[in-house]
């Protein structure tokens, strides 16, 4: 899961056979890198910076630094050392991916109109799938002292995850103090990060404030002052547990907590991916994936890329929850 926890938010893996690399030809190096470029001209979230890391990727290919290159995994190497030279950002990269990830798609594609069936038979196996990990949730424990404890390891699609959030947040309402477990959480859907921070805080608050350049938004995240069922509150305090795995929708759920004052963050810095991540398949196993947004959160001039998160409290994260424990129980 880890830090590629949120390309599967993104992507959908068509059913096909798993394979160790895919040998590209001369016609499908070149295609897969001139796609990756057009897509940072036209999507990454810095224009200014999309542009030059496409200006280096056409002139690669022009000197012949890839001609020699047959495998799908040693292409990515070879390109994401040069896109990385421009930037440092924690979504961007060319990526293999075991499953066939089907035919490349050009940028300047025009949008198809949505096959329906498709459609719902990928939105069914990654439901199955989803159902079968209880949608990331892990443990969720009433701990000595009236503790609540909630680990989870991702952040599922709003849709699919609603209803065990909703359950799970609803159930620890009535706790003197809880704690959530985001040590091993990779990211994934920020929307669920909105929800449950619905249920720490009873009027409607603004959390921060998205851009994305693919399709040219703005919007404004507010929590939801009518949420179903109970909440824990705003008066009881509340702990998150983090590690250097911690990464992307799980930063930005602290981070927009942070902001409000209403956590303390116990454990080791994050990860320190903030941008929104897309991706689009260029060859059948390699998905360029880059940042196409960020957000502002009120309270913050900057937002945690490349930087991470540091916690109210470093510790190692193997003590991160006694030292939660100990606190929750003398507030």
């Amino acid at each position: 899961m880890r830090k590629l926890l949120f390309c599967m938010a993104l992507i959908l893996a068509l059913p096909a056979f798993a394979t160790s690399d895919e040998i590209l030809d001369a016609a499908a190096r070149t295609k897969a890198i001139q796609y990756s470029a057009d897509m940072y001209d036209k999507l990454f979230y810095e224009p200014a910076i999309g542009k030059k890391i496409a200006a280096l990727l056409r002139s690669r290919l022009r000197e012949g630094a890839y001609d020699q290159i047959t495998s799908a995994r040693d292409l990515a190497e070879h390109v994401n050392a040069d896109i990385h030279s421009l930037t440092t950002d924690h979504h961007t990269g060319l990526r293999f991916f075991d499953d066939d990830q089907g035919d490349a798609v050009s940028p300047d594609t025009p949008p198809q109109a949505p096959d329906q069936v498709r459609m719902a038979a990928q939105a069914s196996r990654q439901l199955e799938s989803l159902k079968k990990q209880n949608f990331y949730f892990r443990k969720q424990e009433r701990l000595p002292g009236n503790i609540a404890f909630i680990e989870f390891d991702g952040f599922a699609p709003l849709d699919f995850a609603r209803d065990t959030a909703i359950k799970w947040m609803n159930q620890a309402a009535d706790a003197d103090a809880l704690i959530f477990d985001l040590r091993e959480n990779g990211g994934g859907n920020s929307a669920l990060g909105t929800l449950l921070a619905s249920y720490l805080f009873e009027e409607r608050v603004l959390l921060d404030t998205s851009y994305d350049r693919k399709d040219n938004t703005r919007i404004e995240n507010w929590t939801d002052p009518a949420v179903p069922g109970p909440r824990f509150g705003s008066k009881k305090p509340v702990f998150i547990l983090t590690s250097k795995e911690t990464f992307s929708a799980a930063e930005r759920f602290i981070y927009v907590l942070k902001a409000r004052n209403r956590v303390t963050v116990i454990g080791e810095k994050t990860a320190g991916g903030a941008h929104r991540g897309y991706g689009t398949n260029v060859s059948h196993h390699l998905v360029n994936m880059l940042a196409i947004g960020h957000s502002v959160t009120p309270g913050f001039e900057k937002d945690w890329e490349g930087v991470g998160i540091t916690p109210d409290i470093e510790v190692a994260p193997t003590q991160a929850l006694d030292k939660a424990l100990t606190l929750a129980r003398t507030k």
